[in-house]
Parts: structure tokens; C-alpha cells; sequence
């Protein structure tokens, strides 16, 4: 029984002296498949972001409050997007046919670029946002044959 509690607690110091190289030698490679999607990640989160800003003077211009719920909301809505972006990377570089990551991307980020298109107008009454918002709807429409205002009419401000 005493070598059994002895190899334990030399087990035990032995993890607790090495802890980084532990969580380095399990994060490491996960941040490695995924680095070559690290723009994606770095602009699906400056697209979040900025969202988040223009987000928060819109609502401060439409005379609403700010809620800690709205920014957690933000903070799980970014999360999805990581996992979602990560998923369909895996899926891409796993079951190589279609480059789904990039679509994605797209999508994602491209409803980002709405959503901060439809702030900064609120924002700032300038017509050139709302110019900007109808072209990118027709281009979409155009491609897509997909009503983005249609698609947007649901969408829960933030």
C-alpha cells in the first residue's frame, strides 16, 4: 500500500511541476490545425467587434439602454461563429470537395458587414451607408437569388 501512495504523490508532484508542458502539449497542436484559418478567426472577430461598437451607438442614438445580456448575448454569438468556422475547416480539410470554410466566412462575416452597415446609418443619418446597404442587398440577390432584407426583418437588434 505504501508504494502504491508513493507512486501516487511522485505521479501528483510530477504533474503539478509540469503543468504548462501538459496544457502546451494539448493546446499546441490544436492551435496548429487551426492556424491556417487564424485571418478568418482574426476578422470574424474584428467583424464581431466592430458590430458590437456600432451596435452600442445605435442603440445609445435610439435613446435604448445597455444590457449586460446584449454584450453577453455578443460574447456566445462570437463563440458559435469560432465553432462553427472551426467546424467547417475541419470538415474541409478532413473531407476535401468543397472549400465550406470560405462560404462560411463569407456568410458569416458578410452579415457582420450588414448589421455594422445598418448601425453606422442609424448612426449617423448619412445616406451612403443605406446606398451601401441596398447595393450589397442587390449584389446578394443577384448572386443568391436570397432577399437579404427579408432574411434580416427577424433579426434581434443589438
Amino acid at each position: 500500500m505504501t508504494r502504491i501512495f508513493n507512486a501516487y504523490q511522485s505521479l501528483r508532484t510530477w504533474v503539478v511541476t509540469h503543468t504548462e508542458h501538459i496544457y502546451a502539449a494539448v493546446i499546441a497542436p490544436f492551435f496548429g490545425y487551426f492556424a491556417p484559418i487564424k485571418n478568418i478567426f482574426l476578422l470574424a472577430l474584428a467583424a464581431v467587434f466592430i458590430d458590437l461598437i456600432t451596435g452600442v451607438l445605435a442603440a445609445r442614438k435610439r435613446g435604448e439602454g445597455i444590457e449586460s445580456r446584449k454584450l453577453y448575448k455578443t460574447i456566445k454569438k462570437y463563440i458559435c461563429i469560432m465553432l462553427f468556422l472551426g467546424l467547417t475547416y475541419a470538415f474541409d480539410k478532413e473531407i476535401p470537395f468543397l472549400e465550406i470554410h470560405i462560404i462560411a466566412a463569407w456568410l458569416v462575416i458578410g452579415f457582420e458587414i450588414w448589421s455594422i452597415l445598418e448601425n453606422m446609418a442609424q448612426i449617423t443619418d448619412n445616406p451612403l451607408f443605406r446606398f451601401l446597404q441596398k447595393f450589397m442587398g442587390k449584389k446578394i440577390k443577384d448572386v443568391s437569388g436570397e432577399d437579404i432584407d427579408e432574411s434580416m426583418s427577424g433579426k434581434d437588434n443589438e
